[in-house]
């Protein structure tokens, strides 16, 4: 087992398709313009030119695919666009149930628009790099790479192909990381030592990651004694290197780390960090 980065919780996904149902941008992101309410009308029921306003809303201004990110659409934002092309919000669901037609309405809206299906490319992944490598948390990087899509007029995929993505991003930018803070030390080896077994039965690793401190006179005593061990592997590191956001994730991998946890690891980089 590796232990690679893994992009996007279940509640990191739901609070990112959330994000694209916002009711608070509710008039800047779904209002119609003349034009296309001239469109709409032209339809020869309404309920499929509110349909086709839905799709043309969320692909113009938010940058996503209804089919392909499976949006829960909240039924203030389905009124507000029903208001609109004067039809009842209810009528959306009979709409999304005819199958080939909203597909091709949709091809139709990104023939319109210039838009055109998702390829991964070099200037896509180096993107999403420099995104892992910032100060950004993954919906953040999420969302940007999604605006990103949009302005670059391409379909948003679904969203096991965008947490792929990312993914990818987030170990290839850890794998940087870990690789400017290995080539700092002088003796990597040295730092085995760490999980050798003390008579206490703890290791070295152990007792100091679990180190607790109270304030009496003791307490600093130790404090200094841990200090003092710990510069005997003279394997001082500059982080200054790492954001905020980075540095408090990687404090908590090594929270949450132990000796066989470490020593199973297949990427020998992080395992030395």
């Amino acid at each position: 087992m590796d232990y690679r980065y893994s992009a996007l919780t279940n509640k990191e996904k739901e609070q990112l398709l959330k994000s694209y149902v916002s009711e608070k941008t509710i008039v800047k992101d779904f209002t119609l313009t003349e034009a296309d309410l001239m469109k709409i009308r032209k339809f020869d029921k309404r309920y499929l030119g509110y349909g086709y306003a839905v799709q043309l809303l969320f692909l113009i201004n938010k940058g996503v695919s209804l089919s392909n990110l499976q949006i829960n659409i909240p039924f203030n934002i389905l009124e507000y666009i029903g208001n609109q092309v004067k039809c009842p919000s209810d009528s959306f669901e009979k709409y999304w149930n005819i199958k080939n037609t909203k597909f091709r309405h949709f091809q139709e809206i990104t023939m319109n628009l210039g838009f055109k299906k998702f390829t991964e490319s070099s200037e896509m992944s180096n993107y999403v790099l420099n995104l892992c490598l910032s100060n950004r948390n993954n919906i953040e990087i999420a969302q940007f790479l999604i605006e990103y899509l949009r302005v670059k007029r391409i379909i948003v995929p679904v969203l096991s192909k965008l947490e792929e993505l990312i993914t990818k991003g987030l170990n290839e930018a850890n794998d940087i990381i870990f690789e400017k803070i290995v080539n700092q030390i002088k003796d990597s080896s040295k730092l085995y030592n760490l999980f050798e077994i003390e008579a206490s039965g703890n290791s070295v690793y152990s007792r100091v990651k679990n180190f607790t401190v109270n304030n009496s006179s003791n307490g600093v005593k130790e404090v200094l004694k841990q200090i003092k061990e710990i510069n005997e592997y003279n394997c001082s590191i500059d982080l200054s290197f790492l954001n905020e956001s980075k540095t408090l994730y990687f404090s908590n991998e090594v929270l949450r780390s132990d000796k066989h946890k470490i020593e199973r690891l297949k990427v020998e980089n992080k395992r030395i960090y």
